[in-house]
């Protein structure tokens, strides 16, 4: 287990003093998980000193297994990854979780209830547990999972699990960041090739059909093998049945799991290419949004279509411009 770092620094307790990003990240990588706590909110509300810490832990990264869960909503997601916590934790593995909540696009507020359904865990120090709203951005994941999973993973934690918003197949920006993209389906919630989709199957590096005690979970299973197609390579996508009420099939899953990382590891350096390219895509949409929204041509566009001066077509080819200018 790589994690030396990881116990608790019973040091004294934190002065109401403003610590500076040295100090912070000194504490840090003495394994003091309130730095880790405080470097976290930094990364996520995109502080200056949350961008000078991450430029220095970058290089770090890349000895977690990352493991992302996404399905639709009722699948148990938080319930199964509750199980595969007590699993991990059983054989000595320390875990975080980066549990991503949908944010209103009213209130712009997020409920965060991930938290509050894993509050077993809250005084075990090997486990940490962060909610992150989503923010409004598509794809399940929150416009800093991939600062926050790489903090974590520099910290020293075995497995980093994310928990994806739960929309289904929307969720596509998990593959890029996860090293096990876990896919969860579940029987009973009406028509079962909803869930299956293109863009949702080729995600998968393992389907989990969860509350396999249910009518319908085998039926289900034997339906997405039968809809896996087989490729060259060596990893073929395994069906596990599972019940994380029941605590049924979880070591079974775990292990599963456990190969899937084997498996991966050879390949570490495309993810690594590939968690690249999504932040810098991220970061270029966020950008374009400012821009559009901070000018007036949006508005100026939107009235001359109304009045019939231009086409929709010519709008964004006017937008496109401007943008390129």
């Amino acid at each position: 287990m790589h994690c030396t770092r990881l116990v608790e620094n019973t040091e004294g307790i934190y002065r109401s003093i403003q610590l500076n990003s040295s100090e912070l990240l000194d504490n840090f990588l003495k394994g003091d998980k309130r730095a880790l706590a405080r470097i976290i909110t930094h990364v996520d509300n995109r502080s200056n000193m949350g961008t000078e810490i991450m430029n220095k832990l970058y290089g770090k990264a890349g000895n977690s297994h990352i493991i992302g869960f996404t399905g639709p909503p009722g699948a148990g997601k938080s319930t199964l990854v509750s199980a595969v916590i007590r699993e991990f934790r059983k054989r000595g593995n320390t875990i975080a979780v980066i549990a991503v909540d949908p944010t209103s696009p009213y209130s712009r507020g997020a409920l965060l209830g991930d938290r509050v359904r894993m509050l077993e865990f809250t005084d075990d120090p090997r486990v940490f547990i962060r909610s992150m709203a989503s923010r409004g951005k598509v794809g399940g994941l929150s416009s800093s999972t991939y600062d926050t999973m790489t903090v974590l993973d520099v910290f020293g934690f075995d497995i980093i699990i994310i928990e994806t918003v739960g929309a289904g197949q929307a969720e596509i920006d998990i593959v890029q960041t996860c090293d096990t993209t876990v896919v969860l389906a579940v029987p009973g919630l009406g028509d079962d090739i909803q869930i299956l989709k293109a863009g949702i199957m080729e995600i998968a590096d393992i389907f989990a059909v969860n509350k396999s005690d249910k009518v319908g979970a085998k039926e289900l299973s034997i339906l997405i093998k039968n809809m896996l197609i087989s490729n060259d390579s060596k990893w073929q996508v395994p069906v596990c049945l599972t019940s994380a009420i029941n605590n049924t099939g979880i070591e079974e899953f775990v292990n599963t799991l456990n190969d899937h990382w084997e498996y991966i590891k050879k390949k570490k350096n495309i993810l690594h290419d590939n968690r690249l390219q999504n932040e810098i895509i991220n970061r270029y949409t966020n950008s374009i949004k400012k821009i559009i929204i901070s000018s007036s041509i949006l508005n100026n566009c939107s009235k001359l279509i109304r009045s019939g001066e231009i086409t929709f077509t010519d709008a964004l080819n006017l937008i496109t411009k401007q943008l390129q200018s």
